[in-house]
């Protein structure tokens, strides 16, 4: 739903969007056309639209996840909501709308953050999720209790949803996957992936955990560690194709 924005904001969202289109960053590209409902995406700019690649070595490489930033009159003072358009089994992320739950959304928000930080975060918590904070229960239950299952049924969520061409929006009829189908899946097996030399992805990655947490975060690269020390590093994105 369009909502009426001042023209200083307008101009701040305008000269953002330009700037990811120009700098473009690995595995996430701005969406300005839905080829499935023949939509200009960029006729409203209170809900900008990207899509992210899912990173390599997790449940969700891949796929292509579409997620978007609605925002109000009182952006920037206030943050943009994230949702993930595209379905996805994880942790932070509502079941049913797709709401994104991360702190640099929240208490963490400052008015002089941009989208690309905005969107660097959100695939970070792909790789780091914090089932502490869980919006989905059972994804939060089995990222602690047994990883596997939970990565083959995120990996199915990727094969289902996250390989289709435009905009689909999560929706309660299609939020109960049969899990039965999880034994008819092949099962998900993590991979090394390569460094990625990006300091700043590694900071952003580090830094969405609440001061409360009990649990450590455990990166999706890899199994749950047998041993108290182990090393994970963050995989290089492949490029994007636009949808």
């Amino acid at each position: 739903m369009s909502t009426f924005l001042p023209p200083n904001t307008i101009q701040r969202i305008s000269k953002e969007i330009m700037d990811l289109q120009k700098n473009k960053i690995d595995g996430i590209e701005i969406l300005t056309y839905d080829p499935v409902r023949n939509v200009d995406l960029l006729s409203d700019l209170s809900e900008i639209y990207a899509c992210i690649d899912g990173p390599q070595g997790t449940p969700f490489e891949s796929g292509k996840f579409v997620v978007k930033l609605v925002m109000d009159q009182e952006f920037p003072s206030k943050p943009p909501k994230g949702y993930f358009v595209t379905k996805i089994f994880h942790p932070n992320v509502s079941p049913r709308e797709g709401e994104i739950c991360v702190n640099t959304l929240k208490r963490d928000w400052k008015s002089t953050l941009g989208f690309k930080h905005v969107l660097m975060v959100i695939r970070c918590l792909m790789i780091e999720p914090n089932p502490d904070s869980a919006l989905n229960a059972e994804a939060g239950r089995l990222i602690q209790d047994n990883y596997e299952a939970f990565a083959n049924k995120a990996k199915m969520f990727t094969d289902i949803y996250a390989k289709q061409q435009g905009l689909s929006s999560p929706s309660a009829e299609s939020s109960n996957v049969d899990t039965q189908s999880l034994n008819k899946t092949s099962a998900f097996t993590p991979t090394t992936p390569s460094d990625e030399n990006s300091d700043v992805k590694e900071n952003l990655c580090n830094n969405n955990t609440p001061q409360s947490q009990s649990v450590q975060k455990k990166p999706l690269l890899l199994k749950k560690p047998t041993s108290s020390t182990s090393s994970t590093t963050t995989a290089k994105p492949t490029s994007l194709k636009r949808l």
